[in-house]
């Protein structure tokens, strides 16, 4: 997969493959389906989402990629306290997914804030704590690279010496 050129500063990169099975081709799709793309460059966060989520939309009307950027795209500021971030989505993801009680929220969060290896878009981006539990057992083995529940994408800025 390559990046394309960015049309604006504020939208996340676009991902485009020359595979036939791919979402962006077939659906005519500008966000990569399934995957959390973190640019640093465009100060976005793009969620992951399913074709499926799209696919059941009740109004047949809303543009697909609009409705993408609204929902699944979100600026990067929203993660700019680590510490307070990784507590924060943690809790929301107990509390408003889970329905666990406040207490459990609190523990994950506090036990997540003090994660420093990872970073607050994945949590905001699992579906569920079974897919948070999975990289979290990735992350603390450094294998990263076999989680599959969605694909991670950084899009970090060149360093200047």
């Amino acid at each position: 997969m390559e990046l394309k050129e960015q049309k604006t500063d504020k939208e996340p990169p676009v991902l485009t493959s020359t595979d036939s099975n791919n979402s962006t081709e077939n659906n005519d799709l500008i966000y990569p389906e399934n995957t959390l793309i973190i640019s640093e460059i465009s100060k976005t966060v793009l969620l992951p989402y399913k074709k499926s989520e799209l696919d059941n939309l009740d109004d047949k009307s809303i543009d697909k990629n609009d409705f993408i950027k609204k929902k699944y795209v979100v600026p990067i500021e929203k993660y700019n306290s680590p510490i307070l971030s990784r507590f924060k989505e943690a809790f929301k993801l107990m509390r408003n997914i889970e329905k666990k009680s406040i207490i459990e929220a609190i523990d994950l969060g506090i036990e997540l804030s003090l994660n420093s290896k990872l970073h607050p878009a994945i949590i905001s981006a699992c579906r569920n704590l079974d897919e948070l539990d999975i990289y979290l057992d990735y992350l603390d083995n450094n294998q990263t690279d076999k989680f599959n529940c969605f694909s991670i994408k950084f899009e970090i800025a060149p360093l200047l010496k």
